[in-house]
């Protein structure tokens, strides 16, 4: 912990030695790291959810065909509505 105290120390009295150009120079480096951080990180939540949504869909699907229902239950057809014939007609609700 000593060894972070003193680490953080030495970058203050660095930065206070620097000109107002370097400042912002550095400023602007580590925003930039500071955004790469979290679009990283952004993109392994987003992937990890995505993957957890594919499981949960895949073992809902899993489940309706053990069951015999129709593949696309729960999903609309383009006319709105749950089931079709085979006419093309679609059934009340």
């Amino acid at each position: 912990m000593e060894q972070i105290r003193a680490w953080w120390a030495d970058a203050q009295v660095w930065l206070a030695a620097a000109s107002p150009r370097e400042r912002r120079m550095i400023l602007l480096a580590a925003g930039a790291v500071l955004l790469f951080i979290v679009l990283i990180g952004y993109a392994s939540f987003s992937s990890a959810i995505g993957r957890a949504e594919d499981a949960l869909e895949e073992k809902r699907t899993d489940s309706r065909r053990s069951r015999g229902w129709p593949r696309d239950m729960g999903r609309r057809s383009r006319s709105g509505n749950f089931w079709r014939r085979g006419s093309g007609r679609a059934l009340p609700r």
